[in-house]
């Protein structure tokens, strides 16, 4: 898919471009790995165009349903993707440079590239909305969730009191 996945990132925003598809999770190889299985299709669209700054930007959104291990019980689970994007697009590192981001809310901006693989940036971002430690939630796990239940410990100062009572009945 990397052949057909390149765009030119400024020339896709200055025609407000739109990708919009479906893909077979298994296309992503990347994101199989993190995967209890790759059965399943996500859906995406990314568009493009001018903000009334003039700046190009670039939006992506992904869904589908995934199916992870859970790290309780080591079972798979469906887990519903919803991921969202939006990058500025700088022409040059110096216009880049230039840009106050956090003052303009650019958080996320990238380097112009005439060869923008968006197949990578979708998959990057979809890898970005999984959970570290993906779990079922606690009714649906057929492990059950221990409740921690708070430990007793001896009181360190409860021997010195034993001591000075002994001490005091000696005296």
């Amino acid at each position: 898919m990397s052949e057909q996945a390149r765009i030119d990132c400024l020339a896709f925003a200055q025609d407000s471009g739109v990708l919009e598809s479906v893909v077979a999770v298994r296309d992503f190889t990347r994101l199989c790995e993190s995967l209890a299985d790759s059965t399943g299709e996500i859906r995406y669209r990314i568009d493009a165009g001018l903000a009334k700054s003039g700046r190009a930007f670039m939006r992506l959104e992904a869904s589908g349903q995934l199916q992870l291990q859970c790290q309780r019980c080591m079972q798979a689970f469906g887990w519903h993707l919803a991921a969202r994007s939006h990058v500025f697009v700088a022409h040059d590192a110096a216009e880049l440079d230039a840009w106050d981001r956090k003052a303009e809310g650019l958080e996320e901006a990238v380097l112009a590239d005439g060869q923008f693989d968006w197949f990578a940036w979708l998959e990057d971002e979809i890898l970005l909305t999984l959970p570290v430690a993906p779990i079922h939630l606690a009714d649906a796990c057929p492990i059950p969730h221990r409740q921690v239940l708070p430990v007793r410990r001896p009181n360190p100062f409860a021997t010195l009191a034993t001591l000075q009572r002994h001490h005091k009945l000696k005296s």
